[in-house]
């Protein structure tokens, strides 16, 4: 609210002089343009003030103003802000001028291997780990799901998008992995239901902060329907400080019959799922302690600590593995090398010999390896691919770039004399040892095309093509040399040797060159690049 005063403070200021002096209209406009626009917004990006209260005080400054604009002050407010082309005056719009600086912060250092870059994923972290919301919350609406988030740079952010319709869209490693298939945010489901006032949901979220809980799969046992009697009881779950910070919280006794009540909505009288999770699609964060080998009927206790040993447990002569009813194993031995696990295992109860085990899931299976072509066919935009082919299946390029023996060259094409709207690449991979090659080009129509536009769709193209290679094998690619790349453009050669730079406000092409750095970042190689004349 400071900010926003002191910013009201300087415009009426701007607003007075302008009345008192000889200015004409068109040179009020100038100076609006020149002086009060950038001093008004400059830093509009940490403003995280009510929206009504920024857009009342910013049209105030606005109202004071008109008249030595030559319009009448009294003219419908709405027609302030309108855009010339719908006969308004096109004056800046105050929310939306916030919400440009802030996508645009966001696009600058979000992800980017910077200090600012790794302190605004902590950030945006802790405030998912609040919220207590899968998936990519900020697409969710503000007016339903906002009372959960405290208030910040991104529950502001949040809200902006939302009442402006504006959808934001972050890598997807930046969201928290859902562990099990059709799994879901503990609180996601409860605001969904309805049932719950926003008062009595934040009472919730404060019980769900101390018990470490974010999605459904961690309430319950491996077999993914049963809820895990533990966390109906008023205690603290030891083990969650090892895996996610969560805020302080004392909860009341109420608080915890509420608690109560709403996992009771979620589970049925008898603590179970009314539709049961899926498989594990990775391992869990909040990783079960115990695993169990099938091959050799034996249950361990996982432990994360390098080389330290393990108990081992067989299971007892009357037992039987069951999905449903628990299975009881005793102490066996302790040993070093624990053998390799194919389930993990929810532990019941607990003796000095004993383990009761209530039921199992398979571990998550190694990902599925794919051909170059069918990592090419499940891109989303194929018209990129039209044109691309490769000698052979193109197992080939995996070992050109183990070998280093892999030479990439790429440019761009934009021939305004055809059209404006438009520009083109081309990009080779080639293997010096073998001779073999792939060659793909393609065309993007946009308001922005140019031949830099072009250089940089060429590189983009090339770096694609380097993602798919390596995510058609499981092999540690620690040790690739760095490949060696050819084009043109020194913009290009210089922005991919310095991928930490921060980027100008207004810089060309910005969006491809954050897309590039994505890519880089994801590769995890370095690509020396050479300049050749064009």
């Amino acid at each position: 609210v400071g900010q926003v005063d002191a910013i009201k403070k300087k415009g009426l200021t701007w607003a007075a002089k302008a009345s008192s002096s000889p200015l004409r209209p068109r040179e009020v406009w100038h100076s609006l343009t020149l002086q009060l626009y950038p001093s008004m917004f400059f830093g509009s990006n940490c403003i995280s003030a009510d929206p009504q209260y920024l857009d009342d005080a910013i049209h105030s400054v606005y109202y004071q103003s008109l008249s030595s604009l030559g319009v009448n002050r009294h003219i419908t407010r709405a027609f302030r802000t309108l855009p010339a082309r719908y006969q308004g005056l096109g004056l800046r719009e105050p929310n939306l001028e916030v919400l440009s600086a802030k996508i645009c912060v966001l696009h600058r250092h979000f992800g980017e291997d910077t200090n600012d870059g790794a302190l605004s994923r902590v950030v945006f972290e802790t405030f998912q780990m609040d919220c207590g919301l899968s998936g990519n919350f900020l697409e969710l609406d503000y007016e339903k799901y906002g009372f959960l988030a405290q208030h910040s740079w991104w529950s502001h952010l949040w809200r902006l998008l939302s009442m402006y319709g504006v959808t934001l869209q972050l890598f997807s490693e930046c969201y928290y992995p859902l562990p099990r298939k059709h799994d879901v945010g503990l609180m996601n489901i409860l605001v969904e239901r309805g049932v719950f006032t926003p008062a009595e949901l934040i009472r919730i979220n404060r019980v769900r902060h101390f018990k470490g809980i974010l999605v459904l799969s961690e309430l319950t046992h491996c077999d993914g329907i049963t809820l895990r009697r533990e966390y109906l009881s008023e205690d603290r779950i030891q083990s969650v400080e090892e895996h996610h910070r969560y805020p302080i919280e004392r909860p009341t006794t109420s608080d915890f019959g509420l608690w109560r009540t709403a996992l009771f909505t979620v589970f049925s009288k008898t603590s179970t799922l009314y539709r049961p999770l899926g498989k594990y699609l990775r391992h869990p964060p909040l990783s079960y302690e115990w695993l169990y080998s099938s091959s050799n009927d034996l249950l361990f206790r996982h432990s994360s600590a390098p080389s330290s040993s393990v108990a081992i447990y067989v299971k007892s002569p009357s037992a039987s593995v069951s999905r449903r009813n628990a299975v009881h194993f005793t102490f066996s031995c302790t040993a070093v090398d624990p053998p390799v696990a194919t389930h993990h295992a929810s532990v019941t109860s607990l003796t000095d010999s004993s383990v009761t085990v209530h039921s199992f899931a398979l571990v998550p299976s190694p990902p599925t390896v794919l051909s170059l072509q069918e990592v090419i066919d499940s891109f989303e935009d194929h018209t990129m691919w039209d044109r691309f082919s490769f000698d052979e299946d193109g197992s080939w390029l995996l070992h050109a770039l183990l070998n280093g023996t892999l030479i990439i060259v790429h440019d761009g094409s934009y021939m305004p004399q055809l059209t404006s709207q438009a520009c083109s690449c081309g990009f080779v991979l080639y293997c010096s040892s073998t001779d073999k090659r792939a060659i793909g080009s393609f065309a993007e129509e946009s308001d922005n095309a140019d031949n830099y536009r072009g250089e940089w769709l060429g590189s983009i193209g090339a770096l694609q093509v380097l993602l798919a290679v390596i995510s058609t094998t499981s092999v540690s690619l620690d040790a690739i040399p760095p490949v060696q790349a050819h084009c043109d453009n020194m913009g290009v050669i210089n922005h991919n040797h310095n991928l930490t730079r921060s980027l100008p406000e207004k810089q060309a092409q910005a969006d491809l060159i954050r897309l590039c750095r994505e890519y880089h970042r994801r590769l995890g190689f370095s690509i020396e690049y050479h300049h050749v004349k064009g």
